[in-house]
């Protein structure tokens, strides 16, 4: 799949995409200054300009992106420091009408989100934590459902479908298989 995505010049320096996520809407582009800058898709133009970190280096740099289109929340998984990987188990939760931070996130023993994706309705965000881990976090409550498969299995993809009264996980493997989460039963199921 190849997007088109507008360049992005501060007149001083190019900055570099760290990740990319796109919507129905919206391209959010995470830059290498530790800024999400949100481009409307049908004209190219700069909505907004979001920013969670200032300082030097790598720390705060956004790496993992999901978007809940319904209540307009985007979730950032990134960088917290680079020295001491114990400070990567969390997630801002930008309201990106009005740009701030409205929830943080405690992503459990993530030292790396590899992977982030959020249900249609907002409720379930799911991390691929350090390729081997998911986690399943309820974004309402915190509540969050663990599974680690070690050095087993690296997971390369993660979605959550909403199926009658439960959300179904699904998890592609580098071994090609496809791993199911039930959120209800709180068990892997296939």
């Amino acid at each position: 799949e190849q997007s088109t995505f507008p360049i992005i010049d501060n007149f001083y320096k190019k900055e570099q995409v760290a990740s990319v996520l796109e919507s129905d809407k919206y391209y959010f582009i995470a830059t290498s200054l530790k800024n999400v800058k949100i481009y409307d898709k049908k004209d190219l133009k700069l909505v907004k300009e979001l920013r969670g970190w200032i300082g030097n280096g790598v720390d705060g740099l956004v790496v993992q992106m999901a978007y809940d289109e319904n209540n307009h929340l985007l979730y950032c998984a990134g960088i917290n420091s680079a020295t001491d990987f114990t400070k990567n188990d969390f997630i801002r939760v930008f309201d990106i009408n009005s740009g701030k931070i409205v929830n943080i996130i405690d992503n459990k023993n993530s030292f790396k989100s590899t992977y982030l994706n959020i249900s249609s309705d907002g409720k379930y965000l799911v991390s691929i934590n350090n390729n081997t881990q998911i986690q399943i976090i309820n974004t309402q409550n915190n509540e969050l459902q663990y599974y680690s498969f070690s050095n087993r299995v690296n997971f390369t993809q993660v979605n959550i479908l909403k199926k009658d009264d439960d959300y179904i996980v699904n998890a592609l493997g580098n071994d090609n298989n496809l791993y199911s989460f039930s959120v209800n039963k709180k068990r892997q199921i296939s």
